[in-house]
């Protein structure tokens, strides 16, 4: 029997974390990765437009970018051993631009509302977007450790209360579509 070959298009992050996928699986056939690249792609940084005019050093990049490809490869070296587990991440997206960063989690093609915690005047916000009561996606800027809340949200799908979704007082991990509020109930 002829052992099995795998080619991979594309040589960068996710390309090499599905081959190494394989081999941690146990395949033991040829893995073909395929790039323009001249040199070895892998392992390689991702660059940034601050880390080449030298604003920053290669410690402080960002490695979401590299978790989403790892995962991503990883996912696609499982289905080509035939273990049918679907990729059922939300999607994510970040950009650091000067001295406004921004996470974004979920897709919304199309929605009905747009509701805001802050405002896109203060550069620190967070933006939901709604369609049919239920949150699709949402993006946080200069706002930090709330994408892991908005991700939950949008992949909970379940209508949220937007009162309490746009209330900075209350905390993303309360808002109903993850915690219901107990009844209330008056003497």
């Amino acid at each position: 029997m002829r052992a099995k070959t795998f080619v991979i298009v594309g040589a960068g992050l996710a390309g090499a974390a599905a081959a190494a996928q394989l081999r941690k699986d146990g395949f033991e056939g040829t893995v073909i990765l395929l790039g323009e690249e001249a040199d070895r792609p892998y392992e390689r940084p991702q660059l940034s437009k601050a880390y080449l005019r030298g604003e920053t050093q290669r410690e402080q990049l960002d490695a979401r970018a590299r978790d989403n490809a790892g995962r991503e490869g990883r996912a696609a070296a499982r289905n080509m051993l035939d273990k049918r587990e679907p990729y059922v991440r939300i999607p994510y997206f970040y950009s650091d631009q000067y001295d406004l960063g921004m996470e974004y989690a979920g897709f919304a093609p199309t929605w009905d509302q747009v509701v805001f915690r802050g405002g896109p005047a203060s550069r620190a916000f967070i933006a939901f977007w709604l369609k049919d009561g239920r949150m699709v996606a949402g993006m946080n800027a200069n706002v930090w450790q709330v994408n892991d809340a908005i991700a939950a949200l949008v992949a909970s799908r379940k209508q949220v209360d937007v009162g309490r979704l746009v209330d900075p007082a209350v905390p993303l991990d309360d808002v109903d579509a993850l915690k219901p509020r107990a009844a209330m109930t008056l003497p």
